[in-house]
């Protein structure tokens, strides 16, 4: 009579497979979901780290399905690296990690504009506004309308990288424009009164800056000034000063008109547009829209664009050798000299004998 015991030993090298689910932005209290699996089934412990570490309450499954909360009231905005780890009974370890941002600051805005900012007589006019939040991003946008006390909201609507929309005005008066908008995590901000037009009869020229009026409504009556470097951006219809662009960036910017840079705002047509008023960034003879037109604006364009006329010079040399091998190649004769021909002798009269043209 014989016995014997026999046991099985599981090698377990392992580690633990961990799949985290968390908010790519935060700004309070928000979960943490981890889900561990082991191939042998025998996870034994799961924690968290972002900023101080702690333990996450799992239920057994299929698979460890794992959950913790967390605070992030108290962090800065910024992004923050979420750190996951398991390890199992046989010692094997894994870390998975997700970078989750705080982000408690609402969206900037970065300019806006009113078109037209000023009318005679009721006419539809145009919001738009450019806002940046480079976190959680843009959730919603309006304007708020303000004119003799009434208040009137208009959602905008996003169209590409700008919000707008369109109102049509009729009262007759002042309007003050107001911006809120929102990001995706609610942080909001209302940006008042930075955008203004004018609905009435124009008393610019009078010489005196009426109430109803600024340096954006009537520059010939109202002053605004900037510092050096800077010039008055009036595209809301509230004059502010903007740091000064560049001539010859190829962008015909607010302080640039046809008089100060023609290299990005083309050359002045007779009479300034025809409307008299030589406007800023507004071109005037566009260098490519009618570049043949001003008595010679074209010439004076491309020679005040060294590279225009470099670009140019380049590609009538290479027509003129292109020109040549074509004319090799289909043997073309080029411009022969000229000989000089011997005058023709007088014929004599002879009435009886018609002319004849024998086509030679």
């Amino acid at each position: 009579y014989t016995a014997a015991d026999t046991s099985s030993i599981v090698i377990d090298n392992t580690k633990p497979n961990i799949t985290i689910s968390a908010p790519s932005f935060a700004k309070g209290i928000f979960t943490i979901d981890a889900t561990v699996a082991d191939i042998n089934g025998d996870r034994n412990q799961v924690s968290y780290t972002v900023v101080g570490s702690g333990a996450m309450s799992c239920v057994a499954g299929e698979n460890l399905l794992c959950q913790s909360q967390y605070d992030a009231s108290s962090l800065s905005d910024g992004n923050y690296n979420l750190s996951v780890a398991a390890t199992d009974a046989a010692g094997n370890s894994n870390t998975a990690s997700k970078t989750v941002g705080v982000d408690k600051t609402p969206p900037s805005l970065n300019s806006l504009k009113v078109e037209p900012r000023s009318s005679a007589a009721a006419t539809i006019v145009k919001f738009i506004a450019t806002l940046e939040d480079t976190a959680s991003g843009v959730k919603s946008a309006s304007v708020t309308i303000e004119s003799s006390g009434s208040l009137n909201t208009l959602q905008l609507i996003k169209n590409g990288n700008v919000w707008e929309n369109s109102e049509t005005l009729t009262q007759l008066g002042s309007y003050y424009i107001s911006v809120e908008a929102e990001d995706n995590l609610s942080n909001s901000k209302t940006f008042s009164s930075v955008g203004y037009f004018y609905l009435g009869a124009s008393s610019c020229g009078n010489g005196g800056c009426e109430s109803h009026e600024n340096y954006c409504i009537c520059s010939a009556d109202c002053q605004f000034t900037c510092p050096s470097r800077e010039y008055v951006e009036c595209g809301s219809g509230v004059p502010t000063c903007a740091a000064t662009a560049a001539c010859g960036d190829n962008i015909c910017s607010l302080n640039e008109t046809c008089s100060s840079c023609s290299r990005d705002c083309g050359t002045c047509p007779a009479g300034l547009g025809g409307n008299g008023v030589d406007q800023p960034g507004s071109p005037g003879d566009e260098p490519g829209s009618n570049p043949f037109s001003g008595n010679g604006d074209v010439y004076r364009v491309i020679l005040s664009n060294p590279t225009a006329f470099a670009v140019i010079g380049a590609a009538l040399v290479a027509a003129g050798i292109a020109g040549v091998v074509l004319r090799k190649r289909l043997k073309i004769p080029g411009k022969q000299k000229s000989k000089k021909q011997a005058a023709p002798k007088p014929q004599e009269k002879n009435e009886d004998k018609p002319f004849i043209f024998d086509g030679k």
